[in-house]
């Protein structure tokens, strides 16, 4: 089911480039369904998230390098050490760790590392690129540390998700991409429906649900 969905999707997204006059190559398309694949099995709590995600970052890392972006291809590279962390953090399907909020105690460190993953992401734009859209820098550090409080299995991850792709889906409007803006679209309702769904999944909610 869920494999149909990323592939009706997917097609989606080919049909709005045919209508585009944009051509996509196979790399792309792999990119496409794996990101679909992985938002999905990030709302249903399934590792296989992490298959999916680590298929989609190197599409994202390969296609930087062809298009001689190195910094992007860089700062993907970042997310993948995650992603493998994030297979064993989560355990298995059957036993999987369970949803929770962040606590106080953990602000200051969430804090402090996307202080620093700011100034990574900015030093490796400017180094490699040249280039200073504050908007996009946020973007991609949003999504790490969304990755991170995914990773750990907190409900915060949702909302910084949705600050992530809102700010992607106004660039790629202002850019005119009408397909991955169809993408982020599907991405910011994933939002929406991954924090109701580990919403109502948290230990207490089910207790009291029961």
């Amino acid at each position: 089911m869920i494999a149909a969905i990323a592939v009706i999707l997917s097609v989606v997204c080919l049909a709005i480039a045919y209508f585009d006059n944009r051509s996509l190559s196979v790399i792309d398309v792999v990119w496409l369904y794996s990101s679909f694949l992985c938002m999905m099995f990030v709302v249903l709590q399934t590792r296989l998230a992490f298959i999916a995600g680590t298929v989609s970052v190197l599409c994202m890392i390969v296609t930087s390098m062809l298009t001689d972006q190195i910094g992007l291809a860089v700062i993907q590279l970042c997310l993948l050490p995650v992603l493998l962390f994030g297979w064993f953090r989560w355990g298995s399907d059957k036993h999987t760790k369970p949803v929770s909020n962040v606590g106080w105690w953990a602000l200051p460190v969430y804090i402090i590392i996307t202080v620093a993953f700011y100034a990574l992401v900015l030093g490796i734009a400017n180094w490699f690129e040249k280039y200073d859209s504050r908007l996009l820098i946020a973007t991609i550090v949003f999504s790490f540390i969304g990755q991170l409080l995914m990773v750990e299995k907190k409900l915060e991850a949702w909302p910084i998700w949705f600050c992530s792709n809102a700010i992607g889906l106004y660039l790629f409007a202002q850019a005119g991409d009408t397909m991955v803006m169809f993408q982020y679209s599907t991405f910011i309702l994933s939002n929406v429906v991954g924090y109701w769904y580990w919403s109502l999944s948290k230990p207490e909610n089910k207790i009291q649900s029961g």
